[in-house]
């Protein structure tokens, strides 16, 4: 579904045997890509300039179940323009994990394909992509694009502040958004039991189907409420100024 450049040569490459069910990556500036590989380890693989260091590399912890990821990079504080490029590969066995969270700051994050209970994303500046299914998905950005494609989520929570987002899938149960600036555009497949949206200087585009039972409650201080019958989506659109 999305593009798999590498950095520059392989700098470090773990082999992981143990089983999981919850995965935590830090990272910053960069590529982070998570994908469902073959076979039963867990591969982690960082390429990127050989001028960086060894102990800048990533480091990983098992515990209890839980792979942890760092970027090692943040071990000290950094001046950015001293921060080389690298990226990183996480490849997991083709099973469902409890938890999945990634904190990433001023990279590309890439989530494909995965299956997870519970999933958190935080990002900061940059952009992500993700696709799979999750039954609670819990996003955050500051700064940044995020765009998801294939989804299937039981409940979504999205926080954004001055970030442009952009999902499309399958949401069943609720959607829950609080939005400052920019855009955010959600097209659903199927109509969920409760939508919820919070928004401040924002445009708010939301696509559900055609759903005799819905009902629009809206609040507003000033901008305007758009609600659009089309055949066969039904298309509420907020527009807060």
């Amino acid at each position: 579904m999305f593009a798999n450049p590498n950095i520059g040569s392989v700098l470090k490459k773990e082999s992981v045997e143990a089983e999981i069910s919850q995965l935590s990556i830090d990272w910053t500036v960069g590529q982070v890509r998570v994908i469902q590989g073959e076979g039963e380890a867990i591969k982690i693989i960082q390429s990127g300039s050989s001028r960086i260091p060894e102990r800048k590399l990533f480091r990983h912890r098992v515990d209890a179940g839980k792979l942890s990821i760092i970027d090692g990079r943040k071990r000290r504080p950094f001046i950015g323009l001293n921060l080389h490029q690298t990226s990183i590969l996480v490849s997991l066995p083709r099973k469902k994990l409890n938890e999945l969270v990634v904190i990433c700051t001023g990279g590309h994050l890439i989530i494909e394909c995965m299956d997870a209970g519970q999933a958190r994303c935080t990002m900061t500046s940059g952009r992500a992509d993700l696709s799979g299914t999750y039954q609670n998905l819990n996003l955050r950005a500051v700064g940044a694009h995020i765009a998801g494609k294939q989804l299937t989520v039981n409940r979504l929570e999205l926080e954004s502040s001055s970030s442009k987002v952009s999902l499309e899938g399958a949401f069943c149960k609720e959607i829950r958004s609080r939005t400052t600036g920019r855009r955010v555009s959600i097209q659903s497949a199927l109509a969920p039991s409760r939508i919820h949206s919070i928004s401040t200087g924002a445009k708010v585009e939301l696509s559900i189907p055609e759903n005799t039972g819905f009902t629009l409650t809206s609040k507003k201080i000033s901008g305007d409420i758009q609600r659009l019958l089309k055949n066969p989506l039904l298309s509420v659109r907020f527009n807060f100024s």
